[in-house]
């Protein structure tokens, strides 16, 4: 396969872009003026030769050592492949690799004259093409037949609702790669919730219908509306699903985007690339009993705490942690668990903790006479984080939830929900309003207690031997009736 990139780069367009306008009044040179192309004219050029802008190609003609472009470039490129009629699904897999996290950019396929007839019609030929181009997720493609520079025929496809190939013919009004995500026309975004409660919430409404709730589904709700979409939930939630098991749905690609917020914990290439655009900063930390005065390792260890938490989530300690302090540590695979002593709120040990969920407990606290637990600032597994949703790493719909993400943070939304979570929980009947720091103690009945437990008992009594008297006295008059 041969496959030639071609990189537009700006060089120093601001300083070019100022002197052209101080010498627009010079009309001896015409290529000042040109070089003073506004943005709206680049935006329409495949490739630019002006002052400005310099052109980058690079060649790939074999299939071994493929390099991974988004690791060494993050600009915007227009791919040019020739794609062999015979050999096109090894040609674009291997394309789609060397695109990895980058599929949404411009790809002209141009069919290669290997000398072999082609069997079948054309746009047979070019809507497999394009049909596989869609499952390898790479929306933005044109497709040119050998002859293009003859028929001007070019073949696109539009993805949405349903696969619709698309038979052109060029001119120079053509949008070439036209923007296709403003309009899904209902298409389904695939997600998972991970009831990852409060911040999303599962609950039957008296028909016995299910319902969503929580500060991520309603934010994934309005991304949808956002595009024209429908969120769809791949499988019915029916109890907590953990990380590992939400990354094996987007990396098999059955998932676009979890309903689970998670903390960046750690930058791999690949890991990094299956986060959105982060949706909040906090950290992750610990919540500690009150009544213990602790504000260090060692002072857990001294005061006989244990911090409990998730054993899967134990590989991203620090390792200050993991080695000093691990018999301070209890872990556990069972969430529930975790989730039940947690939330009521047993002082027996501490819990790891993230600051968006501390809110919660917060306002909880706020009906007690006084608090039980701190948010502990001082016993950390990650002191600045970042929190942001689970998605396939080629997932179309990225740059459209990283701008959204964005608007609704600057606007307030994301900070008015996650405050709300408190209500969501009241409403979805999973938290009660009661002062759970006063335990409460067996004490003796008063006499006034006593007299009203024993007048209950006295009419009870009462009323249950006057009913078996009428019932005696009835069966007493039918055997004095039968002898009659």
């Amino acid at each position: 396969m041969k496959l030639q990139m071609k990189l537009e780069m700006e060089m120093e367009a601001e300083e070019q872009h100022n002197d052209n306008d101080n010498n627009n009044n010079n009309d001896d040179d015409d290529d000042d003026n040109d070089a003073a192309a506004s943005d709206d004219d680049y935006d329409d050029m495949v490739i630019a030769a002006s002052l400005d802008y310099t052109t980058t190609s690079m060649v790939w003609d074999q299939t071994k050592n493929i390099p991974n472009l988004k690791m060494s470039q993050d600009i915007d490129i227009l791919v040019l492949s020739c794609v062999k009629p015979t050999e096109y699904e090894v040609n674009l897999r291997t394309l789609s690799s060397m695109l990895n996290y980058m599929r949404h950019v411009p790809i002209w396929l141009d069919i290669c004259d290997d000398g072999l007839a082609i069997k079948k019609p054309f746009i047979n030929l070019a809507e497999n093409i394009l049909i596989l181009c869609w499952e390898l997720r790479m929306p933005n493609v044109i497709l040119t037949p050998s002859e293009f520079l003859i028929s001007g025929e070019i073949y696109a496809y539009q993805p949405f609702p349903i696969f619709d190939l698309l038979s052109l013919i060029y001119h120079n009004a053509l949008q070439l790669f036209p923007y296709k995500l403003s309009n899904l026309y209902g298409y389904n975004i695939r997600t998972i919730a991970d009831l990852n409660e409060p911040f999303t919430i599962a609950r039957r409404d008296a028909n016995g219908e299910l319902v969503m709730s929580g500060m991520l589904w309603q934010m994934l709700m309005e991304f949808a509306r956002h595009l024209n979409g429908t969120l769809q939930l791949i499988i019915e939630p029916r109890e907590y699903v953990g990380y590992g098991r939400l990354q094996q749905y987007v990396r098999n690609g059955s998932m676009d985007i979890a309903a689970s917020v998670n903390v960046i914990v750690h930058y791999p290439n690949r890991a990094f690339f299956e986060y959105a655009y982060p949706m909040d900063i906090g950290s992750w930390c610990t919540m500690l009993p009150i009544e213990r005065i602790i504000s260090s390792h060692e002072a857990i260890g001294k005061a006989g705490l244990r911090i409990m938490g998730m054993k899967a989530e134990f590989r991203w300690y620090p390792n200050e942690m993991k080695i000093k302090y691990a018999s301070s540590i209890l872990l556990t695979d069972d969430f529930n668990t975790l989730m039940q002593l947690r939330s009521s709120f047993n002082t027996s040990y501490g819990y790891t903790l993230t600051s968006m969920k501390w809110l919660l407990f917060q306002g909880q606290q706020n009906y007690f006479k006084k608090p039980l637990f701190r948010y502990s600032n001082d016993l950390c597994m990650q002191k600045l984080t970042f929190f942001a949703l689970l998605m396939n790493e080629n997932c179309l719909y990225r740059d459209e939830l990283d701008k959204f993400t964005l608007y609704l943070s600057e606007h307030g939304f994301l900070q008015f929900w996650n405050q709300k979570i408190f209500s969501d929980m009241l409403e979805a009947n999973l938290l009660r309003l009661a002062d759970l720091s006063m335990p409460l103690e067996a004490q003796p009945i008063s006499w006034d207690e006593w007299l009203h437990v024993s007048a209950l008992y006295g009419i009870g009594l009462l009323i249950g031997i006057v009913i078996f008297s009428v019932e005696l006295s009835i069966y007493y008059f039918n055997v004095f009736l039968d002898n009659l």
